[in-house]
């Protein structure tokens, strides 16, 4: 019995760290850290910050979250989503993910594009 109990245990860590070096080279190391303690940097273009955006995010089991806003996002804006991080131990319930979200600035606008946007946003 003790046997069988190891070889589980031995096919389960081996499974695991499969699962771990295929998210690692998806993914890059930085981010899977920060996934595995339930946090994720998601970037997003100047005007997505502005108006909105409709956008997904692979989890490492492969589920789609949903990581949509409908109005202003803020620079270094961290959102909660409840029930999408990592398992909790002894549980079948899992942990929260918080998203920090990074917004994209151009690195230069012309004269007539800081015209028009003091236009709209005056």
């Amino acid at each position: 019995m003790e046997w069988a109990l190891y070889w589980n245990y031995v096919l389960l860590f081996s499974a695991f760290e499969m699962a771990f070096e295929m998210a690692y080279h998806e993914m890059g190391e930085e981010q899977l850290k920060k996934l595995l303690l339930g946090t994720l940097d998601f970037v997003v273009k100047t005007v997505q910050a502005l108006v909105g955006f409709e956008k997904t995010s692979k989890h490492l089991d492969d589920h789609l979250v949903d990581i949509s806003s409908k109005g202003i996002t803020k620079p270094k804006e961290v959102k909660k989503y409840k029930g999408e991080g990592m398992p909790l131990h002894f549980s079948n319930k899992k942990g929260d993910l918080y998203v920090t979200f990074e917004v994209l600035f151009p690195k230069s606008l012309t004269p007539d594009q800081k015209t028009k946007i003091k236009d709209i946003l005056g």
